[in-house]
């Protein structure tokens, strides 16, 4: 304990703190899928040890997803990099790794001491480290362990975090639907601090950037072009589509709700693909890699397309996943955002209605 506490004083007693971040996510709805990215943060405290000024710039997918957050005046803004689009709030700090970290071992570690365990010692990255682990649940029944456990480096001459990892295991639920029995791992390893030495970012142009879009395509728009590529990576002609009635659906595979909406979409594929009712699930933000991993790793038989993140925003996605039904005509049928119970049962009346006509 005596440790942690040294861990938290010393943060806390920062005026400013650089660091670079590598992080890696397991996905837990694709296995084999690993997500990784890194981090550059820069953040200034006040008096109160609060963050009175912060930017961190991500990169994530080897450069497929990129962002950057600026808190500056009491307002926080994030840029996306790839659609040049921003999000301000007030009022709200950027919760970087750094500080969330710090405040969780002192809000919820120190709740529950006899759950925190100290380990030998241990070099990381060549630095010499204090182990820790905490385990706020852990249990065994019906052959299953269930758990969350917190594992925490610290480096013994700065006493500050060198590398945390967050396991866990158990069933997962999503706004009211099981998901299942899921697996969680995430890294992050801190490196390359600069103490007491950051400066302000000012805030870029906003001439340069849009504000998202707030609401989906409405019934009777035309549908944009699609541009899309198969799991090789090659352009697919999509005149073969016109004049077809089309479910065009924008999904994610980290996304909770997408593993609700596969086994629909593996029913209306095999109720509609022979009567000439094109599905096309389109992965946006996904690697070659990713999309046939999670393909295969959750029995997906309907096809799926990948493009970039100029057709999700051409056709004003919000989130995932996002359902369009494209009539012949190339005309907005049906628009949807999200997995619903009453979807599938929508789905079928409007298609069967389309294929009437």
């Amino acid at each position: 304990m005596e440790v942690l506490q040294q861990m938290i004083t010393r943060s806390k007693s920062l005026k400013s703190v650089s660091y670079k971040l590598e992080f890696m996510d397991v996905n837990p709805f694709s296995v084999g899928d690993t997500l990784r990215g890194n981090r550059d943060a820069n953040l200034i405290f006040n008096q109160n040890g609060k963050i009175n000024h912060a930017f961190v710039e991500t990169v994530v997918n080897q450069g497929q997803t990129r962002y950057s957050e600026l808190y500056t005046k009491s307002m926080q803004y994030t840029f996306d990099l790839i659609d040049s689009t921003f999000t301000m709030k007030a009022g709200v700090p950027i919760e970087n790794d750094f500080s969330v970290l710090i405040q969780s071992v002192e809000d919820r570690w120190f709740k529950e001491p006899k759950k925190i365990h100290r380990n030998a010692d241990t070099i990381y990255n060549s630095i010499k480290c204090y182990s820790f682990i905490y385990k706020p649940f852990d249990t065994a029944s019906a052959g299953n362990h269930d758990f969350i456990h917190y594992t925490l480096f610290i480096d013994q001459k700065s006493f500050l975090p060198v590398y945390f990892r967050h396991a866990g295991a158990g069933s997962v639920t999503k706004e009211g639907y099981s998901l299942g029995r899921l697996n969680f791992l995430q890294e992050k390893i801190f490196g390359s601090y600069r103490l007491n030495k950051v400066k302000e970012v000012a805030l870029p142009n906003l001439e340069h950037f849009t504000t998202p879009n707030t609401k989906m395509l409405t019934v009777g728009n035309p549908a944009p072009v699609l541009r899309v590529r198969d799991l090789k990576g090659n352009a697919i002609d999509t005149a073969q589509f016109q004049g077809r009635i089309r479910l065009v659906v924008f999904g994610a595979t980290n996304c909770a709700a997408n593993p609700l909406a596969n086994p629909m979409l593996n029913r209306l594929n095999q109720l509609y693909g022979a009567k000439g009712v094109e599905i096309l699930n389109i992965y946006t933000s996904e690697t070659i890699e990713q999309a046939n991993h999670y393909i295969s790793g959750n029995g997906i038989s309907f096809p799926v397309y990948l493009s970039d993140r100029t057709l999700s925003k051409a056709y004003c996605t919000l989130g995932t996943p996002n359902f369009y039904l494209v009539d012949r005509n190339n005309r907005i049928a049906l628009a949807e955002n999200g997995y619903s119970d009453r979807l599938e049962t929508s789905l079928i009346k409007q298609i069967d209605a389309l294929l009437m006509e």
